[in-house]
């Protein structure tokens, strides 16, 4: 005879992938990032609830809580502060402003991808990267790729050195080649 109890299904449904760029900005552990995520997924719930569905300990958890709120990424009301959700939230002319700039390509495929970046490096960093990309293809008078391509975290192609140098800066007009718009 085959016997089985019905476990009860946990009540909270998140997905945590340790951001560990957000982490190390924001000087955290990773119970205070689990916690912290769980939080901005789910802005309603109870801190006994989370440690019941996930077998912490409430005192424990009580103390990252604590940790938390004097480091003035969570309120009282266990609502997420600015301080946090500036590394996840990326406003809709914070995109516009790089696609103005880096514009080859699928917008919608472009602005997916970006948001993938943006949980590695900063918006303020991947604007000075891109003008900068911009400016030294138009100088060797190179196409740009397509600006999926370029935000792909898995190069990190924002990285890359795209200074033009000196010398040559002054003396050689630079090549101007206007790119197509290619819609895949």
């Amino acid at each position: 005879m085959k016997i089985t109890s019905k476990q009860p299904q946990p009540r909270i449904k998140a997905i945590t992938v340790v951001d560990h760029y957000v982490r190390n900005q924001l000087k955290l552990n990773a119970d205070q990032y689990v916690l912290m995520d769980i939080l901005y997924q789910n802005p309603k719930i109870q801190l006994e609830d989370i440690c019941i569905n996930l077998g912490y300990d409430i005192n424990y958890f009580k103390l990252v809580y604590e940790s938390l709120v004097s480091k003035q990424l969570i309120d009282l009301n266990n609502s997420v502060t600015d301080k946090w959700k500036k590394y996840f939230t990326v406003s809709k002319e914070e995109f516009e402003e790089f696609w103005k700039v880096f514009h080859v390509g699928s917008k919608a495929e472009a602005k997916e991808i970006y948001l993938k970046a943006r949980k590695i490096v900063d918006g303020d960093t991947l604007l000075d990267a891109a003008k900068k990309y911009v400016k030294f293809k138009e100088f060797n008078g190179q196409y740009l790729e397509h600006t999926r391509t370029w935000l792909n975290p898995k190069y990190q192609k924002w990285n890359d050195d795209y200074s033009i140098p000196v010398e040559q800066n002054s003396t050689i007009q630079p090549m101007i080649i206007q790119s197509t718009k290619i819609h895949p």
